[in-house]
């Protein structure tokens, strides 16, 4: 019988040669096949996407247009990501590259235009004690961000220089391994603030894990800021527990609250994820994500 928990909880982290012995330390649950993501808004339904993995490792996500993103791996860690069009003409390239501790610090992308052009930005991350520095262009090049982590390697504080010289700075709280809060003051000295509680379920079964390696939390962080989501969009992800709720407020006023219901199967898998969202408006919104096993 399936066990449900009607839990408070935020947004998880959704985001080929086959040699796996990097990430063979690991306890992975390597049965995971499919995540399958609907959302749902006032009488529309829609299927977003579905995700779908082999021998614990993400492989290619298949969106209902018919567009897809295919992920290859070398010594385990995820090296290359293609992007696709419905009409599976090549969008976006991908390329990561680690140092010898598994760590991220170059990520490549190549865009391709209608009209065979193409546009190609690097990112390279230089590790210095406790900091971590983001440039683009070439390594030489002028910080753009400046990223400061705890002595657990959680990312503490995010300092952006713009092309003016000016900067601002985003700042994340923990506890027990845990985001608690997160404040970004960059916008016109409108501050948004999101806060996290959680839940005692740990956050063990990842699927970043299988992508990312033994350093998979901070490469996680750092692939998901250049996606272009920021260190605020998922970084609950990174937590020791499942959340139990976040909410966001906006120069104190709130933007929205999210809570989840949690499914199990009779193996005690997570077998679905019920988000639901109600924004200041009072409107209302479902992200279901539905996990199959083989």
């Amino acid at each position: 019988m399936k066990k449900l928990f009607f839990l408070m909880a935020g947004l998880l982290a959704l985001s080929c040669s086959d040699e796996d012995s990097a990430i063979s330390d690991f306890n992975f649950n390597t049965k995971l096949y499919t995540i399958t993501i609907k959302n749902e808004r006032g009488n529309n339904s829609s299927e977003v996407g579905k995700m779908n993995f082999s021998k614990g490792k993400l492989r290619n996500i298949q969106y209902p247009d018919k567009a897809h993103d295919d992920y290859y791996y070398s010594n385990g860690l995820v090296s290359e990501l293609y992007s696709y069009a419905s009409d599976n003409r090549l969008l976006k390239k991908t390329i990561y590259t680690y140092d010898s501790k598994g760590r991220i610090i170059e990520i490549s992308k190549t865009y391709f235009f209608i009209n065979q052009t193409q546009n190609n930005t690097k990112y390279f991350f230089t590790y210095t004690g406790n900091k971590i520095l983001i440039r683009t262009g070439t390594p030489g090049s002028s910080v753009l961000v400046e990223i400061t982590a705890d002595a657990d390697n959680n990312i503490i504080s995010e300092k952006f220089l713009d092309v003016n010289g000016n900067s601002h700075e985003c700042t994340f709280t923990y506890t027990n391994g845990n985001l608690t809060s997160f404040t970004d003051n960059s916008l016109n000295d409108t501050p948004v603030t999101r806060k996290y509680t959680y839940t005692p379920l740990k956050n063990n079964s990842n699927y970043n894990q299988y992508l990312f390696g033994k350093e998979w939390k901070m490469n996680y962080c750092l692939d998901n800021w250049v996606t272009g989501n920021g260190f605020s969009g998922k970084m609950e992800a990174v937590s020791k527990n499942l959340p139990s709720g976040f909410t966001q407020d906006t120069n104190g006023e709130r933007d929205y609250e999210t809570s989840i219901n949690y499914l199990f199967n009779e193996k005690n898998q997570l077998s679905k994820e019920m988000r639901n969202t109600t924004y200041a408006d009072y409107s209302q919104a479902r992200k279901d994500l539905n996990y199959e096993y083989r």
